[in-house]
């Protein structure tokens, strides 16, 4: 089927759609909605269905919704479904979405987001869903949000999803908060954070995942940039990672994250629920690169066997950054030249709190621990 707009169905102000056990293949819409076009109040319900090669030449290749309207998908299969922007959904205004038991597989957009676009408030849930090789051609392999808009992903596995530039999971610009918790994030990719990319001051939550072999040129697994406050504020974007494993992803500055006026916390990594955080590698900062204000805290973890081919095995600190290590251990980690654990340089701040450091190496090791250290501002050590 070929239409203008809606190729199924085209819904204005509050009437509703509900879809259940349809085999919805090639449908086409010239504009926006390859199944279905929502504008108003109304809502979207699709179930047990299965959703191949829609195709919408602007927005949403299966659904785009504008307004407050909501969208419900659940045991779905969507496979191959293109568009411009939100290879499956597209959302703008507050309408929310859930999508729940589902196989998103292959879905593609030309610009933003291979699964769904949301726009101003709305709220996606993704749970107990297998999200694999899904592209964006710019910003989200799975999801793109911009103003306000919250999305929880919970007991995915996500795997070699692939952003051309930003984000290869998710892309988060502006206030949108991204909860990602039980998920298994594999082989994604991206040139900005291979997992996620959070820009300006939305923040990042990961928990009880485990995150191998995804890679970017700027943060494997995430990176994090700008701010809404004074070039010293120490306040932006934040990545919190707590009871994960994770492990061989890598980088060309920072194999797990890059901040730019961010931070990261790695909480209870390996304290409470045996995980580790090991095998990562960039050029810049085996586990994290952290520049203009940034902060890294590291809490009851262990971290082990990360490398640098240059600079920093566990991180490169740069520009007024925070490195804080407390409760864990740090071994076996190292650098082609300096800082086996940490290279701080240029203001930047490093403490040590209750801490076993050992058999960490640099080629031209200067400090304690491997640590380099130039135009530091200073330094705490605390017992251990």
């Amino acid at each position: 089927m070929v239409s203008q707009a809606g190729g199924v169905a085209y819904i204005f102000e509050s009437g509703d759609v509900s879809i259940s056990k349809c085999n919805m293949t090639g449908n086409t819409a010239a504009e926006d909605g390859g199944v279905a076009q929502i504008y108003g109040s109304g809502d979207v319900s699709m179930s047990e269905c299965i959703m191949t090669g829609n195709t919408a030449a602007e927005n949403g290749g299966v659904a785009y919704i504008q307004s407050s309207g909501d969208v419900s998908i659940s045991e779905c299969t969507m496979t191959g479904n293109t568009a411009e922007n939100g290879g499956v959904a597209y959302i703008h205004a507050s309408g929310d979405v859930s999508i729940s038991d589902c196989i998103m597989t292959g879905n593609t957009a030309a610009e933003r987001a291979g699964v769904a676009h949301i726009e101003l408030s709305g709220d996606v849930s993704v749970s107990e869903c297998t999200i694999t090789g899904n592209t964006a051609e710019i910003n989200g392999g799975l999801a793109y949000i911009y103003n306000s808009g919250h999305v929880s992903i919970s007991e995915c596995t996500m795997t070699r999803n692939t952003a051309t530039r930003f984000g290869g999971v998710a892309y988060i610009r502006s206030g949108g908060n991204l909860s990602i918790s039980k998920c298994n994030m594999t082989g994604n990719t991206a040139e900005y954070g291979g997992v996620a990319q959070v820009k300006a001051i939305g923040d990042v939550s990961i928990s009880e995942c485990t995150m191998t072999g995804n890679t970017a040129e700027y943060g494997g697994v995430a990176r994090a940039d700008v701010g809404n406050t004074a070039e010293r504020s120490h306040v932006g974007s934040t990545l919190t990672i707590t009871n994960s494993t994770i492990s061989a992803n890598s980088a060309l500055y920072g194999g797990v994250y890059y901040t730019n006026t961010g931070s990261l916390d790695l909480s209870n990594t390996l304290f409470i629920v045996n995980s580790t955080i090991s095998g990562n590698s960039a050029t810049y900062g085996g586990v994290a690169y952290v520049y203009a204000y940034g902060t890294l805290a590291i809490t009851n973890s262990t971290i082990t066997d990360n490398s640098a081919s240059s600079y920093g095995g566990v991180a490169y600190v740069y520009a007024y950054g925070t490195l804080v290590i407390t409760n864990s251990a740090i071994t076996d980690n190292s650098a082609s030249s300096f800082g086996g654990v940490a290279y701080m340089y240029e203001g930047s701040t490093l403490t040590i709190t209750n801490s076993t450091i050992s058999d960490n190496s640099a080629a031209d090791d200067i400090g304690l621990a491997g640590m380099r250290a130039e135009d530091m501002e200073g330094m705490g050590m605390g017992e251990g």
